[in-house]
């Protein structure tokens, strides 16, 4: 009789707060997708790590658990990938963007906090077999500015979404849902967990769009923060455009969000939205300036028909990108550990 060959394990190592609904819901998103592709995926929240005390009992933890698992996969750079990096074995560590990059302007201890989480994660990385990034842009600065820290292959694999649940709907529909039946205005919709991230630039935003108001009066900005996931297919529907104002992203989930639902975008440089924005007349790329936004928002709103930009995010639906980091863990278990 043969016996069954027992599930690949992963230890998932994060810092998303629990206590915030919809903090690392992508997370949890591609930790399902994962299980049904037979990963036995188990969650370790490392805590606040605020103190040296708090980062001791992490870090010990970590070396004692990790034995059970096949691949230890820190969910996050900054601290919570330096604190990963001490677990013997397997280690893959995937970075979104804010553990990457620094935060060149808004508060002095904001751009501190950008400061030290890049620093951390280049502590972090020269321990790890694997990185994953989020965009070929993330992935052509880690090569050209510091390509010795990462010691291991570096692949380039965006957050999942659900397309099941991202999909086209009725704009009228959905602004019927959400309790505004008879709005017939423009809507511009920015998402953004907390208002106040210096990272997502609210203000500037908002400073876009009222410039755009003096051509287009009717126009509308919605910002979306801390919106339930499950509502956020209505918004985005609800929406003639989304505009991203962002110092940096790995591959901002806002727009993948918007692509899904063929809703146009307005953003600024960052990621790979350039190459999409190249072949949408549609969606802009452009300087993070209020007149540059305003104007691209003007031609987006002004744009006839409804492109299929679904297209954009097919290969990143959450099935598909759970199925290439089954691949990539296959990968690694099949290769000698370099610890």
């Amino acid at each position: 009789m043969i016996s069954a060959v027992p599930p690949l394990r992963s230890l998932w190592v994060h810092n998303f707060d629990p206590s915030i609904p919809v903090g690392g819901v992508f997370m949890h998103t591609l930790a399902d997708a994962m299980r049904e592709c037979g990963v036995r995926v188990d969650l370790f929240y490392t805590g606040r790590l605020s103190n040296p005390l708090e980062i001791w009992r992490a870090r010990t933890l970590l070396r004692e658990l990790s034995s059970e698992f096949d691949v230890v996969h820190a969910q996050y750079g900054s601290m919570c990938s330096l604190v990963a990096s001490a677990a013997p074995g397997r280690k893959l560590v995937s970075l979104r963007g804010s553990d990457w990059y620094e935060i060149p302007e808004g508060p002095f201890a904001e751009r501190m906090h950008g400061t030290l989480a890049n620093t951390f994660t280049r502590q972090a990385l020269p321990h790890y077999d694997r990185v994953v990034v989020m965009s070929h842009a993330m992935r052509a600065e880690i090569e050209g500015r510091s390509r010795s820290l990462a010691r291991g292959v570096i692949d380039v694999v965006p957050d999942g979404l659900d397309l099941r649940l991202f999909r086209p709907m009725d704009r009228q529909d959905c602004r019927r849902a959400l309790g505004h039946p008879d709005d017939q205005r423009p809507w511009v919709l920015m998402t953004t967990v907390f208002e106040d991230n210096p990272i997502k630039r609210v203000p500037l935003a908002k400073a876009a769009v009222e410039l755009a108001r003096q051509s287009m009066p009717e126009l509308v900005l919605k910002v979306a923060s801390n919106v339930a996931h499950e509502t956020m297919p209505l918004w985005v529907n609800a929406c003639d455009a989304v505009v991203l104002t962002s110092v940096h992203e790995g591959w901002p989930n806002a727009i993948k969000e918007a692509l899904a639902c063929n809703v146009p975008f307005v953003s600024t440089n960052v990621s790979d939205l350039a190459a999409i924005s190249a072949q949408e007349p549609a969606c802009k790329t452009v300087a993070a300036e209020p007149r540059a936004l305003a104007d691209a928002l003007l031609a987006t709103l002004r744009h006839p028909g409804r492109a299929n930009l679904r297209d954009h995010v097919q290969s990143m639906d959450v099935r598909a990108v759970a199925q290439r980091l089954r691949e990539i863990y296959d990968e690694m278990v099949l290769t000698p550990c370099a610890d």
